[in-house]
């Protein structure tokens, strides 16, 4: 799958989970070239105005790859992920920037530069009702299964896909489920961007929390995403592809497994039915993804969902071996 030629990457990133974790790997110069990228540039839209057309496309940072000239590939890696998925169902425009906007931003940045384009996206893009194998039972959502987003924000995500594959550049769409990772922040009781981190220290303060007991996800730890989204950029192979650790898990089963981590009773995790927990947007019972389509393309699993929870409490941020 991977080439040999070495590129130049844009990243276009925000304070998301997966962001952290791509700027975390590319700092990390031995393991950014063993990886192909050549230089990096980075442009945080947590300082542009995404909703304003030409923001992207005329930022200094961009402006300077486009004026540069070197003759090495180059790659636009669109991170823009506003997940804020209960908001944006009552109030799209809080996210239509990031999530819409950029993408056509990007996408024509990517053909004035002759660039890749790895765009992120989500399990949100798939239908509630799951796919069921030959015995009824549910099964993975995979790669090249049709979406059919049920929440405003599947449906900005599966907009978002469009485009990209609709552009003068070619692409690669990578979704994920259940990204954490990253410095954990929050206030007024509100989870952070690393929902795992804030359980954790929730419970070892002796805090409890809520989780729906009907619900199966794959869960995404933000290392083995992002490196998993630089093997995608160092093969620029078209197509779509799903970054998630291996095995499914209940959401309040995920929970419980912080919990017993961080030497936390598990009765600090209280399991109730999805339709008593209160979410504005819609989910699925079994929003889990298949990974056929990367395993195809030569590539390592990434590590089981517990491994990853481990690391991810433990703060190891070294990046698996695809």
């Amino acid at each position: 799958m991977v080439q040999p030629d070495g590129f130049e990457l844009l990243v276009v990133h925000d304070d998301r989970p997966v962001s952290w974790a791509v700027l975390q790997l590319l700092r990390d110069e031995a393991f950014a070239a063993a990886q192909g990228v050549l230089r990096w540039h980075a442009v945080d839209a947590g300082a542009v105005d995404c909703t304003r057309a030409g923001a992207l496309r005329n930022h200094p940072v961009v402006a300077a790859v486009r004026a540069s000239a070197h003759g090495h590939p180059r790659v636009v890696m669109n991170l823009l992920d506003d997940d804020r998925v209960d908001l944006i169902e009552t109030d799209p425009e809080v996210a239509a920037g990031r999530n819409v906007t950029a993408a056509h931003e990007l996408a024509a940045v990517a053909a004035e530069l002759g660039a890749y384009v790895v765009q992120l996206s989500s399990v949100f893009v798939f239908p509630l009702a799951p796919q069921r194998d030959a015995t009824g039972a549910p099964r993975p959502f995979e790669a090249t299964e049709p979406v059919g987003p049920a929440s405003v924000y599947g449906m900005m995500k599966a907009r978002a896909e469009d485009i990209a594959r609709a552009g003068d550049a070619p692409a690669t769409i990578v979704r994920t489920g259940l990204v954490y990772g990253g410095p954990a922040y929050g206030g007024a009781g509100e989870p952070g961007k690393d929902l795992v981190g804030f359980l954790a220290e929730k419970f070892r303060q002796g805090g409890v929390t809520f989780a729906p007991q009907d619900q199966v996800v794959s869960t995404s730890y933000a290392i083995d995403v992002a490196a998993g989204l630089l093997r995608v950029a160092q093969a620029r192979q078209p197509g779509t592809v799903h970054l998630v650790n291996e095995g499914q898990v209940g959401r309040a089963e995920f929970a419980a497994a912080i919990a017993a981590a961080v030497g936390a009773p598990g009765t600090v995790v209280r399991a109730m039915p999805a339709e008593r927990y209160a979410q504005a947007a819609p989910r699925g019972s079994f929003a889990v993804l298949g990974t056929d389509t990367w395993r195809a393309g030569g590539n390592r699993p990434l590590p089981s969902w517990r491994d990853a929870l481990q690391r991810a409490i433990a703060e190891d941020t070294t990046p698996p071996q695809l």
